[in-house]
């Protein structure tokens, strides 16, 4: 892991790589409880990058399971226990009260909503909160504006042009009268909202070893790779270009299809991610391909690869679905798509045969 990025007053701080020097406060907790991390014969596991989000906070996990329940109330289990590890375990030196923090609730990781949240409980608190991650663009959906920086959109850019992994933090504090047993019935959409967010989590996406020699092979055999991913299209287009996806001189096209709204239809920017040379094509719903034939046509074919988000593969397949064989035949980079778009892009290939 690279670092995080904390809010402060609504502006980013600077990249703070050593984890465990951040103070006790939303950030840190949600770094140690937003996971589904479990114990499984003395051994920490999970997801990757749950993995490395916890290890970095240097905190305890104490699994009660599932054979553990309340004495006073035996219908409940125990919740997963966090805590930190160094010296400084307490709230004040005043209450002695232990700093732990249970784990009460988990709303599953879901591709399609791109994003996980819990609700915890911190000992001696008179409140539960409520802590998510997931796709930066995302949580900020759910967070009250006024705590987004202004300037979020360009530093979520700067990392990942640089093909690094980016996600977003965000919390909450939840009602005083909301109950153990309320917890374990309230619905997600309930509590994820009106967040405040808390920054970004940056990792590295480390290449295994194996990657770019097998992709090198495949070239060299003509067989044609394609990333499809639920991860930034920024950083998708970066690990490419590392992996031998996309060559060095091949440019990159984004697709941008914006759906049809109030008196204005349904369009098409394509526009290339080098700014220096970008240039803009716009087709709109009652025009013919010729801007996009005229485009293709000018560039040799080997020499561009289009980069295609979820959102604008929705549109192109509900209002271009003419365009969709040469997207997808073009198409090297699906970025934050859903299960059911993934298994739509394989039925167009397919359709290609």
């Amino acid at each position: 892991m690279l670092g995080v990025v904390p809010v402060l007053d609504d502006h980013f701080l600077p990249l703070l790589e050593h984890v465990d020097e951040l103070s006790h406060g939303p950030f840190l907790s949600c770094m140690a409880t937003c996971h589904s991390l479990t114990i499984i014969d003395g051994i920490i596991s999970g997801d990757p990058l749950d993995l490395k989000m916890f290890e970095a906070t240097k905190w305890l996990l104490q699994e009660q399971g599932k054979d553990k329940v309340d004495n006073m109330m035996p219908t409940i289990v125990m919740p997963t226990i966090v805590k930190p590890t160094t010296a400084d375990t307490y709230i004040n030196s005043d209450s002695q009260t232990p700093y732990e923090i249970g784990i009460v609730r988990q709303f599953p990781f879901s591709s399609s909503l791109q994003r996980m949240s819990v609700i915890t409980r911190t000992l001696g608190a008179p409140n539960m909160d409520v802590y998510m991650k997931g796709a930066p663009e995302m949580v900020v959906s759910m967070c009250n504006k006024t705590t987004v920086p202004s300037k979020f959109h360009e530093e979520l850019h700067a990392y990942t042009e640089k093909g690094l992994r980016v996600i977003g933090l965000a919390w909450r504090p939840l009602d005083l009268k909301l109950s153990w047993h309320h917890a374990h019935k309230i619905s997600r959409s309930e509590v994820e909202n009106d967040l405040q967010f808390l920054g970004l989590l940056i990792l590295q996406n480390m290449l295994k070893p194996e990657t770019t020699p097998i992709i090198h092979l495949l070239r060299e055999a003509d067989i044609r790779t394609v990333m499809v991913t639920g991860d930034n299209v920024l950083t998708a287009t970066s690990v490419a270009r590392d992996c031998g996806m996309i060559e060095p001189k091949s440019r990159i096209i984004h697709v941008c299809a914006s759906p049809p709204s109030e008196n204005v239809q349904a369009c098409i920017e394509w526009t290339e991610s080098d700014a220096t040379t970008a240039e803009g094509y716009t087709q709109n719903s009652k025009a013919d391909s010729i801007q996009l034939k005229t485009f293709t046509e000018d560039i040799p074919c080997s020499k561009y690869n289009f980069a295609v988000t979820g959102k604008s593969f929705a549109v192109i397949k509900n209002h271009f679905q003419d365009l969709m064989p040469k997207i997808v035949q073009r198409g090297t980079v699906f970025a934050r798509m859903s299960p059911d778009q993934k298994v739509q892009l394989v039925e167009e290939l397919q359709a290609l045969g």
